[in-house]
């Protein structure tokens, strides 16, 4: 979707779940565009205001603020709808998943969730009262009760991943991971979710932190879809 202003064009993206009521339920469609919608229209503006009160401003590069600008949002079912600015606009692009990333991008994504996380935690800590209503959230996926069906899909992740090793020429690495990742799944994210369990330094996190919901600019880059 493209509109004008004056001379420059304003490109915006749309980000709708689907409709289709099995595909809904499988991706867990309106808690995950709750959540969403949430952290761009409340969670969000408090932390940019609490960065400016303290004098951390956009201009001067410091802070957290790599989250594409939000322009509007609907929350309610079957309507839910994310309008966004387009990143590639300002040159912006999203790495090619198939392709391996090199140690530059991931350092470069740790250090925006480490400004995040020590936004947040300093939230909590200087005004408590703030962060309180943000403290009641947990995470989405460990409250289906669809668990056959989420433990099947964290099977077959886990599949895959040791699909990535080589049994033959490393069987004392393959082994030793095979047998780590025999747990459940489903149980071990429920227990690492828990926020009494990072107490007393729990802090919002991104949730949903993976190659499709990162862009990159040469050594910046910008966090998508933030969920929890």
């Amino acid at each position: 979707m493209t509109f004008e202003k004056g001379v420059a064009p304003l490109n915006i993206i749309v980000k709708l779940p689907p409709q289709n009521e099995a595909r809904r339920n499988q991706f867990f469609a309106h808690p995950a565009f709750e959540r969403e919608i949430y952290f761009y229209d409340t969670i969000y503006p408090v932390l940019e205001e609490f960065q400016r009160e303290k004098g951390i401003a956009l201009e001067a590069g410091d802070g957290f603020y790599q989250v594409p600008r939000c322009l509007k949002t609907c929350v309610r079912e079957y309507e839910e709808a994310i309008f966004m600015a387009d990143l590639k606009q300002e040159g912006f692009e999203m790495f090619d998943r198939h392709k391996e990333q090199g140690l530059e991008h991931f350092r470069l994504v740790v250090k925006t969730l480490g400004k995040l996380h020590a936004l947040s935690f300093a939230l909590r800590d200087q005004q408590p009262e703030r962060f309180e209503p943000f403290r009641t959230m947990v995470e989405l996926f460990t409250t289906r009760d669809d668990d056959a069906s989420m433990e099947q899909w964290f099977q077959a992740l886990v599949t895959r991943a040791l699909e990535t090793l080589d049994e033959k020429t490393e069987p004392e690495v393959y082994e030793k991971t095979r047998d780590a990742l025999k747990v459940n799944f489903l149980d071990h994210i429920r227990e690492l979710t828990k926020g009494a369990s990072a107490e007393p330094y729990a802090v919002i996190c991104h949730g949903d932190c993976w190659n499709n919901n990162v862009m990159f600019k040469h050594d910046e880059v910008r966090l998508l879809n933030s969920t929890s």
